[in-house]
């Protein structure tokens, strides 16, 4: 039993693990439940409990990493409480090896004869992934769980049924961290601040129509979740909910979130009803208005496009505000590029959308400093950022220590340029120099690698086809085909609308 952990298993029950440290444990039985949840046995060699994997780990047993006799180093975890047994959530794990046989003759533990020496109410559970982070022990409101007993939780304190040992600060202790929830809670509470906020949007299809909206919440945790509001949900909860204040939440559903469009922290979304309960609560000043993660715009050249990033830069300049038809709703869609500088002395166009791209001139006036969360990078013209209903724009956010660093270098360097990763006319501006002719397009033999060429043009036309009423010409768009069929040269251009 060397291999394993003395007491691993009632540490684990207890959820009293202090910070850093991980512990060994040995799975002697697998069990599949349904086509989402593994049932564990977890050893220590002297005792065992039942426990649970969470679904973002099934593919360890699917793939067959972890099998009976896995011996696993045990990560982060949480303790329910389900008729009156103790269940272990295993959240995080290593495998280590699998042994030929079971470890020493376990027998099933009984919580009420655990030391009490285990039992620290203020000790911290293994909460350490590293893309997280690591909040303060307390418990969760009892108002919280569908049970409702008197068994101890901890044993030195009450508990209700299905409660799990969480981690909290001391002054919020009744309510779930956002970095705590999962699948196997039934109830929770949390209270975070909205951060971002987007409009309602409707649908019509097949399957009926109706209304939602979505925002992002984070706590003092320091992770945030998206959640979702459907149909009478939005008439109930839309007006109420304003960015930058804290509520209160409570009656919403879990589900794994999609990593495609989903750029929160949290592993999972939440989706709230018309029976929600949300309350606004008071600001204590431990919530930040805003998590950031951010990256030097010199750095995206080397990223994958697609990725999503938080940058504080300097909008050195503004673009003329415009629309494009959208291709997938058929929609006109308000847009408009600004142009955005950091200490790397690198600069990148960045599109943003709706009102806030028609009032940009105005926003973004006299080069302010601005923080970005979720952009997208994309690879239009070179390395280009596009913001979406996931980002948000914060101006001159003063609390951010880094603000001071980017404001000296902009006044002591007067934002030197020495690299532009967007390629396009709205970055570097449509000068002479940048023009390309069609011959030089055919001299250069543009359009022949992996990635397409961009170049600015100035042309005449000398045709330009009415449409069939004969009315004005809303837009116009053209490639040119030099002669290679499978090659062709974009052309970034700028059109005006006229009547013929």
């Amino acid at each position: 039993m060397s291999s394993l952990t003395p007491n691993a298993v009632s540490i684990l029950v207890a959820g009293n693990v202090p910070e850093g440290q991980h512990h060994t444990a040995q799975i002697i039985n697998v069990k599949r439940i349904n086509e989402s949840r593994f049932r564990v046995i977890i050893s220590d060699g002297e005792h065992f409990v039942q426990g649970m994997l969470a679904s973002q780990l099934n593919h360890m047993i699917e793939s067959n990493k972890i099998v009976e006799n896995t011996v696993i180093r045990v990560k982060e975890s949480i303790t329910n409480l389900v008729q009156n047994k103790p269940i272990v959530i295993v959240l995080g794990l290593d495998v280590l090896h699998t042994e030929p046989s079971r470890i020493g003759r376990p027998v099933e533990i009984d919580p009420d004869k655990i030391n009490n020496a285990n039992s620290q109410p203020q000790a911290q559970s293994m909460y350490s992934q590293s893309n997280k982070p690591k909040p303060e022990r307390a418990m969760s409101s009892p108002t919280n769980n569908p049970y409702g007993s008197s068994r101890p939780n901890q044993y030195n304190r009450p508990m209700s049924q299905n409660q799990p040992i969480v981690n909290s600060s001391a002054n919020n202790s009744m309510y779930t961290p956002i970095a705590s929830l999962n699948m196997y809670q039934n109830r929770w509470t949390i209270k975070a601040r909205v951060t971002t906020k987007n409009p309602v949007k409707e649908w019509n299809n097949a399957r009926g129509q109706g209304k939602l909206f979505s925002v992002s919440l984070l706590d003092s945790s320091n992770t945030d979740i998206r959640a979702t509001f459907f149909k009478e949900a939005v008439d109930a909860f839309f007006n109420m909910l304003e960015e930058g204040s804290v509520y209160t939440f409570s009656g919403g559903r879990l589900k794994v979130a999609n990593q495609q469009w989903n750029t929160c922290k949290s592993n999972f979304e939440i989706s709230f009803d018309d029976k929600a309960a949300i309350s606004k609560a008071n600001d204590e000043g431990n919530i930040k208005s805003q998590n950031f993660d951010f990256v030097k715009i010199g750095q995206l050249e080397q990223m994958e496009p697609g990725a999503n990033v938080d940058l504080l830069a300097v909008v050195k300049s503004t673009g003329i505000p415009g629309t494009i038809m959208s291709k997938k709703s058929g929609q006109e869609l308000n847009k408009c590029d600004l142009v955005l500088l950091d200490t790397s002395g690198v600069e990148i166009s960045c599109t943003i959308w709706g009102e806030k791209a028609l009032k940009a001139d105005q926003e973004y006036a006299g080069q302010p400093i601005v923080a970005f969360k979720s952009l997208r990078l994309g690879d239009y013209g070179g390395r280009s950022l596009s913001s979406s209903f996931n980002s948000s724009i914060q101006k001159d956010p003063k609390e951010l220590p880094e603000v001071n660093e980017l404001r000296s270098w902009w006044s002591s360097t007067g934002g030197a340029v020495t690299k532009s990763l967007s390629t396009s006319s709205s970055s570097r501006g449509d000068t002479f120099e940048n023009r390309k002719s069609i011959s030089s397009i055919k001299d250069e033999q543009l359009g022949f690698q992996e990635k397409p060429d961009w170049v600015s043009m100035k042309v005449n036309f000398n045709f330009l086809k009415k449409d069939k009423e004969g009315g004005p010409v809303s837009s116009i768009c053209f490639y040119i085909d030099l002669c290679f069929p499978a090659y062709f040269v974009f052309i970034n251009a700028i059109f005006l609308c006229f009547e013929i």
